[in-house]
């Protein structure tokens, strides 16, 4: 009996977030703080899980608020990359106290603290209505850059992925967007290993949405061929 319980404390401490997680703000002359943050996690799939012969561990859901309001909400799945590494912008010109937390797959949470700095230059974003930028050809499949900004006022940004070979979709993550915030979002994925479509489903306040898909090669694939 003890030993089962010492294998159950020693199995929940070894899951536990840890590391050199970091958040970093920055406040604009233009009245916007961009954001930028990186959470150490493996972001493992069940096979990556099985072929390493470790439990499965990834960030679920990302939370941020600036004192008591709510400017970045996002959940993930497996499909992210591994450490999420993710920047956005909202409106504020103040150093406000800002807290980001974090949950993984076994319900375990982490708060962490950013910290600000002055940047006289103003931020410069896009003007599209709808734009999703990726990589024609990507060298690392497991670290797709995805960048996805809009001007129209939105609900969430869904991200999936679509495999040519097998005609399989995979949901990647999604961001909930507050009613004043600045849809520019970057991170990066996992895409499938003879190529993907990646797919940005822009839900607008009224329902409606608007699709964008982008292929992206991966590069051993263009090498051998």
């Amino acid at each position: 009996m003890i030993f089962k319980y010492l294998l159950t404390f020693v199995l929940i401490f070894s899951l536990e977030l840890c590391g050199e997680s970091k958040i970093k703000a920055g406040i604009h002359k233009n009245g916007l703080t961009h954001v930028k943050f990186i959470l150490e996690s493996p972001m493992l799939t069940k096979d990556e899980a099985k072929w390493r012969k470790e439990k499965q561990e990834y960030i679920t859901s990302v939370m941020i608020k600036a004192d008591k309001k709510t400017v970045f909400t996002m959940i993930l799945s497996p499909y992210v990359s591994r450490d999420p590494f993710v920047a956005f912008s909202y409106k504020s010109i103040d150093t406000h106290k800002l807290i980001l937390q974090y949950t993984n797959n076994y319900g375990i949470s982490k708060k962490i603290r950013a910290k600000f700095k002055e940047k006289k230059a103003d931020l410069r974003l896009n003007d599209s209505k709808y734009r999703l930028t990726t990589p024609q050809i990507a060298m690392n499949e497991n670290a797709v850059p995805v960048h996805f900004s809009s001007t129209i006022a939105l609900k969430s940004v869904s991200i999936y992925t679509l495999a040519l070979d097998t005609a399989s979709r995979r949901f990647v993550a999604k961001f909930f967007i507050p009613s004043d915030a600045i849809v520019d979002f970057r991170f990066k994925i996992k895409m499938h290993h003879n190529g993907s479509v990646v797919q940005a489903i822009f839900e607008k306040e009224d329902g409606s949405s608007h699709t964008i898909e982008n292929y992206v090669e991966y590069g051993s694939a263009v090498i051998d061929g």
